[in-house]
């Protein structure tokens, strides 16, 4: 016999060896199962069906009846928790105790999908736009509960799904039509009940694809680099590129990189992407033989708050036997306002070494000037807008020249992105900036290309 240990009970097995192989039989068999499905099927908080448990219910063959989801999920739950000094636990059993009244009825089952998100099945029916009273009454019911039990008021994001035959043979999975109907509903800020119609689905069922095709792309390789040069006016000379991802794919050729980056980061792919930009921009920083010259690389808000980004771009540095300071990262303001302290220390590592930090796309969010005071940025890159907007309109010319301006007072170098004529460079050159970047030099170039032409 062996004694195991599962969730903190000793279960004794008896051993047997069948056709060579070991065997473990339990007498407390059903026991250990009844366990594992708690485990599988609740969540562990609520101890409400999850959305394994969802899922089993929408796909049994006794439920493939017409029924209604309905999605309620707790805006900036993080914030809220972390503010008030209350517990995850307590705001969630408060939630649960309030949807178990409005759900406790025959025709109706409650789940507790993850953290701050709900859902609500109304079992043989359809809610349509125009019958969305009785959610209404849901959320004023729920937020005056909330508010009398914990003293806290609450704004929540609403989806609905009309589940039937036809969606659940979609071949698309449930978790992420719930995705989709959310971040649609999130983009309203709450202000709206966003319902799973055809066009949701018609977008879905696209980024599917293109999920589908990323997957092969990453792991083929089909990603490659294209370097744009950054003009010191000064010297005329070229002292930087900016690497920026193409799909080398006929069918994504024409598609701008905006578009599968954010499927890529929707579908959690962006951490393998990421990867193969800093494995194949460095591998080009080592072509280029000036040791002056710097490539950055574009890096999002999820990336920068990987455990392992610091590491992994420090590690291919080191493989291909380049200086740090070859390569800069391109962060935005997002990344800055939304960073966490695991993106901090990643900035802080890589500066540590030698990497610049630029910032990108400056001017256009609302926190600029909080960012340059508070965060480590080396180079802010003046946003394109203005700069193509300076010819014809006075006020983008001011604002330009203070921002060039404000960076120099603050010992930060400045970068003109989007430049596409020459009065618009001899402009910003008398601005005092002497970074240029834009068509109007040379456009994103395949590395072969590029230095063949110069």
């Amino acid at each position: 016999e062996v004694s195991i240990q599962i969730n903190n009970k000793s279960y004794i097995f008896k051993k047997l060896i069948y056709h060579n192989k070991l065997l473990l039989l339990s007498e407390n068999y059903s026991e250990i199962i009844m366990e594992q499905n708690k485990i599988i099927y609740n969540n562990r908080q609520s101890n409400l069906p999850n959305y394994n448990s969802l899922e089993k219910y929408v796909n049994s063959s006794s439920n493939k009846q017409k029924s209604s989801l309905i999605l309620f999920s707790i805006k900036n739950i993080k914030d809220i928790i972390t503010t008030n000094n209350i517990t995850n636990y307590k705001l969630i059993m408060a939630i649960k105790k309030q949807l178990n009244k409005s759900a406790n009825k025959d025709d109706k089952l409650l789940f507790h999908l993850k953290r701050g998100l709900f859902a609500i099945v109304i079992k043989n029916r359809h809610i349509y736009e125009e019958q969305t009273k009785f959610i209404d009454d849901y959320l004023n019911e729920l937020k005056a509960s909330l508010l009398k039990d914990i003293n806290l008021s609450f704004e929540f994001i609403v989806g609905v799904i009309n589940v039937d035959q036809n969606v659940l043979s979609e071949n698309i999975l449930l978790k992420n039509i719930i995705d989709t109907v959310l971040n649609v509903a999130y983009k309203y800020d709450g202000n709206k009940i966003i319902f799973y119609d055809n066009k949701l689905k018609v977008d879905l069922i696209a980024s599917e694809t293109i999920k589908k095709d990323l997957e092969k792309g990453i792991k083929n390789k089909e990603f490659v680099m294209y370097l744009q040069p950054i003009y010191n006016l000064d010297t005329n000379k070229v002292v930087k590129y900016e690497a920026l991802l193409r799909w080398n794919n006929e069918k994504y050729i024409n598609t701008s990189p905006l578009t599968y980056i954010k499927i890529a980061e929707e579908y959690k792919l962006i951490y393998e992407l990421g990867f193969l930009i800093i494995e194949e921009t460095t591998k080009l920083a080592a072509k280029i033989n000036d040791k002056d010259v710097t490539i950055t690389i574009n890096v999002s808000p999820k990336e920068l708050g990987n455990l392992g980004f610091a590491n992994k771009l420090l590690s291919e540095i080191s493989k291909n036997n380049i200086l740090p300071s070859k390569i800069g990262i391109e962060i935005t303001e997002t990344s800055l306002i939304e960073a966490t302290p695991n993106a901090l220390d990643n900035i802080n590592k890589i500066r540590s070494k030698g990497i610049n930090i630029y910032l990108d796309d400056f001017g256009t969010g609302y926190s600029s000037l909080i960012n340059l005071r508070d965060f480590p940025v080396d180079y802010i890159k003046i946003d394109r807008s203005f700069v193509s907007n300076m010819e014809c309109n006075v006020i983008d010319e001011k604002i330009t020249a203070s921002l060039i301006a404000l960076a120099h007072s603050l010992n930060l170098k400045v970068i003109a992105e989007g430049v596409e004529t020459k009065e618009q460079s001899d402009k910003l050159k008398s601005m005092g900036c002497q970074l240029i970047q834009g068509y109007y030099f040379s456009k994103p170039l395949p590395f072969e290309e590029l230095f063949k032409k110069n």
